[in-house]
């Protein structure tokens, strides 16, 4: 959780601080389903010269809208957790990700023995790529950006 400006824009300055600028990725990629949502890339906010604190800002202001449109979703979280899972089973197994649903339904079994633990990246993975990034609401991140 993000609890205030200043440490938002710590944690941001240090993840950066060791991050090489990448100019072969894109800047964001559109994540959200029923909401726009954009994972934005730091290597490459890096490479454009988009600083810290620009990033900082729109990720909290993003975290606040956010925060008051899941408002409802999070006093259920676990349940509305397993119902937006069951429509992903339903979805998935389709074109054009066709993963088997039985697959799918393990996993969720799976997971809900564990009571929902937190997922990770590889240690292969994040060696190979260095994912670092943060979810932001498009438009917020727009309208930040053209400040510059």
């Amino acid at each position: 959780m993000i609890s205030d400006k200043l440490s938002c824009l710590q944690m941001i300055e240090n993840e950066m601080s060791d991050l090489k600028p990448d100019n072969h990725t894109p800047l964001y990629y559109e994540i959200g389903i029923f909401n726009p949502i954009i994972r934005v890339n730091l290597a490459r906010c890096k490479a454009e010269h988009i600083t810290s604190s620009q990033i900082a800002s729109a990720f909290y202001q993003g975290s606040k809208v956010l925060t008051q449109k899941f408002e409802g979703f999070k006093r259920n979280s676990k349940k509305n957790f397993e119902d937006l899972v069951s429509f992903m089973i339903e979805t998935i197994y389709n074109t054009p990700f066709c993963i088997s649903k039985h697959t799918t339904i393990n996993f969720l079994d799976n997971i809900k023995k564990n009571n929902f633990p937190a997922v990770h990246y590889s240690k292969i993975y994040k060696e190979l790529y260095q994912p670092h990034y943060r979810i932001i609401p498009k438009d917020i991140w727009i309208e930040t950006i053209q400040k510059i």
